[in-house]
């Protein structure tokens, strides 16, 4: 798989028991170097989003700035960008798989995120990248 992909992100938050489900769709780019795995994507409502994935470990920027870094087991804090300032943010992942075969990639991720050392969400976040294009039936 090389050039032009659609990405789709599928999850779900839970903030104090409600749960809100993630749903975004986008087009981006993707390469493939030194085993590493990165696209550059456009989200429906034109935001920017950088990914990389390895086999143990996925990183997202975003729009506001600074890096989501998901590996299972670890704890990573980023300063995430807002109109009003920058937040504090922590990743504490819990689970993490990369799923990769010729013409599709599919990220799984579970994590706690916590802002200013306090928790905010529980989260389970799917990522799939697959060829921009028909699909063959």
């Amino acid at each position: 798989m090389t050039g032009k992909v659609q990405i789709d992100i599928k999850g779900v938050r839970t903030i104090d028991g409600q749960r809100e489900q993630v749903d975004e769709t986008g087009t981006g780019e993707y390469y493939k170097r030194n085993g590493k795995h990165y696209v550059i994507g456009t989200s429906e409502d034109g935001a920017i989003k950088r990914m990389k994935f390895t086999v143990d470990s996925m990183s997202v920027t975003g729009k506001g700035g600074g890096s989501m870094v998901f590996e299972a087991g670890k704890e990573t804090r980023t300063f995430y960008g807002t109109p009003a300032g920058y937040l504090e943010l922590e990743f504490h992942t819990r689970e993490f798989c990369l799923r990769e075969e010729d013409e599709f990639l599919e990220a799984k991720v579970r994590y706690a995120l916590y802002q200013d050392g306090m928790h905010v969400s529980d989260n389970c976040m799917v990522v799939t990248l697959q060829p921009q294009g028909p699909k063959a039936s």
